[in-house]
């Protein structure tokens, strides 16, 4: 009742057992909830997460002419934990040029080595699911990017989003109990008041 201190002397039973197992994150909830992600919307490009946390919507850039430096609507997070991560993406360009000029991607950046695990450049629609692990630290970042930012912009939805954190290995780890004893060690202190040749006495009487 007390943590690691005893409810007074005497014998005590204690239990040793495996941590509970950290729950997966489902949507863009909890850790990975709207405010938690750095945003970036850039030339007209927008990102919206649904209230409920189940999806994210990205319209591309769509605006003044961006070529030579391109420009993106996109989200980037830090992993909180070693982990794996799945989500689920539809993709269409809109672009009256067709695929080439924008595109959806996905990728995670460990500490500056960068793995792409998504890019739709050749595709005017894309679906697909992207499953990955991750370590605490890495960097995800998921959008829509455009090459010229004109004639209509590439979007996306992202929904079933799922983080599930690693689970720490038990092999061999067996659960355990056994007694503990609380003794006072501590020496009293005993008080006695000075001598004295004067005493009241209470005496009871009918």
């Amino acid at each position: 009742a007390n943590g690691n201190i005893l409810d007074g002397h005497g014998q005590f039973i204690y239990e040793i057992d495996f941590a509970t197992t950290a729950q997966p994150v489902v949507g863009f909830t909890g850790d990975f909830a709207p405010g938690n992600w750095s945003i970036l919307q850039q030339n007209n490009g927008s990102v919206s997460f649904a209230a409920n946390g189940a999806s994210v919507d990205f319209d591309g850039p769509d605006g003044i002419g961006c070529f030579g430096t391109g420009a993106e609507a996109s989200i980037a997070i830090a992993m909180p934990n070693d982990g794996n991560v799945t989500f689920d993406y539809d993709y269409t360009s809109l672009d009256i040029f067709g695929s080439g000029w924008d595109a959806f991607i996905a990728l995670v950046d460990a500490n500056g080595n960068v793995t792409v695990l998504v890019n739709t450049i050749n595709s005017v629609n894309a679906a697909g699911t992207v499953n990955v692990d991750v370590a605490a630290g890495d960097v995800l970042a998921i959008g829509v990017a455009s090459v010229d930012c004109t004639l209509g912009p590439g979007v996306a939805t992202v929904d079933n989003f799922v983080f599930s954190p690693l689970t720490p290995d038990a092999a061999g780890f067996e659960p355990c109990w056994g007694y503990v004893t609380g003794e006072d060690k501590t020496a009293p202190v005993i008080e006695c008041p000075d001598d004295t040749d004067v005493a009241t006495v209470s005496v009871p009487v009918q």
